[in-house]
């Protein structure tokens, strides 16, 4: 799980709201021009458009205080371990 939503956002697991929407809106602002310019050359837009959905998906989570809680658990136990036996899971 290397490119996890906060690194995709380029903020701390420990940023405010307002920290993460700044960072999206800085992304997402680099990215869109990256976009039209390489529309306008006729390039390939495909890998762009998927790092803008993914970005879109990464501010998703992050800005719902439910969601985002589910998601840390979900990395934290990642990063332990899963266990061998779903059993132990729950």
């Amino acid at each position: 799980m290397s490119d996890g939503f906060y690194e995709r956002l380029g903020v701390a697991k420990s940023a405010t709201l307002d920290e993460i929407k700044a960072a999206y809106q800085r992304k997402l602002a680099e990215l869109v021009s990256r976009l039209r310019s390489a529309r306008r050359r006729g390039a390939d837009v495909s890998i762009l458009e998927s790092r803008e959905r993914a970005l879109r998906e990464a501010m998703d989570v992050l800005q719902d205080g439910a969601r985002r809680r589910r998601y840390d658990a979900f990395v934290e136990t990642y990063r332990e371990g899963l266990p061998a036996d779903a059993e132990e899971l729950w």
